[in-house]
């Protein structure tokens, strides 16, 4: 039987952050761990957005394990919000094979205030099945 939590290691690497117009940097993670994942997926879960406010979610490439020096690999592109276009909702980036080992995610949030919930990285399409994250307290999966 097939399950999401087969194939994906959930990882939180942004707690909340207040409304501000700063970026919010992930932990980096090392895409090696568990015998190798060839893609991650961050989701950064929004809070009370400002109309105006700029956002954009992109993920971030490093030969470093502490993320020095890193180069921008993708992005979702800008968001601009309208009056509560963007509250409560998610920005979603899916990288599939990035070319450098250790990678984080960066929130940009400008112009106007950003509340942010948190950031969370997916780490897909394992080498093996995937390891417990130290960031998830309990897992299952139910059948029938």
């Amino acid at each position: 039987m097939k399950s999401l939590l087969n194939d994906v290691k959930p990882i939180p690497v942004a707690g909340a952050a207040a409304a501000a117009q700063t970026d919010v940097d992930g932990a980096v993670i090392d895409m090696t761990q568990d015998s190798g994942y060839a893609a991650v997926c961050g989701v950064a879960q929004l809070g009370d957005v400002t109309a105006t406010c700029v956002l954009e979610l992109t993920l971030r490439g490093s030969t470093a394990a502490d993320g020095s020096n890193s180069v921008q690999l993708s992005t979702t592109g800008t968001f601009t919000a309208a009056a509560s276009d963007a509250d409560s909702k998610l920005l979603v980036l899916d990288h599939v094979q990035p070319m450098y080992r250790y990678v984080f995610h960066r929130l940009k949030r400008g112009t106007a205030n950003a509340v942010v919930a948190g950031i969370v990285a997916y780490l897909h399409n394992p080498g093996a099945t995937p390891g417990a994250s130290s960031g998830v307290v309990k897992q299952a999966v139910g059948i029938g």
